[in-house]
């Protein structure tokens, strides 16, 4: 319920446009599969007595595990189908700087000069 009064305190400042209609169309793809997901769960709970299971798992779960799968997989290719566009004008701010690493051998041996060998007898 909170959740929703702040949805609605939202809609009411941002008062141009709903703020639904600014957000990504991939927000509300998960959104419907969410629903899709919760209306499954919830099916499967109420049907728990007449549902085929393996020990004690029943068959629904591998069906929401699926689901879930399939969703996520449409939610990317939609959104790498969005970004492919775009994908030109950012590709230059992706590109890294290479970085040298070096390892602090002198540090981590306690000798000051780098040197490994040691002066006096072993």
């Amino acid at each position: 319920m909170f959740n929703l009064s702040l949805i609605a305190l939202m809609e009411h400042a941002a008062r141009p446009q709903p703020i639904f209609s600014r957000a990504e169309h991939s927000h509300n793809l998960s959104a419907g599969f969410g629903v899709i997901l919760i209306g499954f769960a919830t099916l499967s709970v109420a049907a728990a007595a007449g549902m085929p299971s393996f020990g004690r798992i029943s068959l629904s779960t591998p069906i929401i595990i699926g689901l879930y799968a399939l969703s996520m997989r449409s939610v990317f290719l939609f959104q790498k189908r969005q970004a492919a566009p775009h994908i030109g004008e950012i590709a230059p701010e992706l590109q890294y700087e290479p970085v040298k690493l070096t390892v602090l051998t002198s540090q981590a041996s306690g000798n000051p000069d780098g040197d490994d060998s040691s002066d006096g007898p072993a």
